[in-house]
């Protein structure tokens, strides 16, 4: 459900504590796969282009700096 709303951090918190705190094998098994799955579609941070998320706001009197 948090996929579906693009909420990821809440996604990866409850499905990390089904795997801390369950003890349904089969459950813990999809928790584990939905989590590996949400962990692979992310660009790793230390991937990114440094810069590439940098946003210029001009300011009124501004000397473009």
């Amino acid at each position: 459900m948090y996929v579906q709303l693009n909420d990821l951090f809440q996604a990866r918190s409850t499905l990390q504590s089904v795997i801390d705190n369950c003890r349904e094998p089969d459950l813990v098994a999809q928790a584990r796969q939905r989590l590996d799955a949400i962990n692979a579609s992310q660009v790793p941070r230390d991937q990114l282009v440094p810069g590439s998320d940098d946003i210029t706001i001009p300011m009124p009197g501004g000397n473009g700096q």
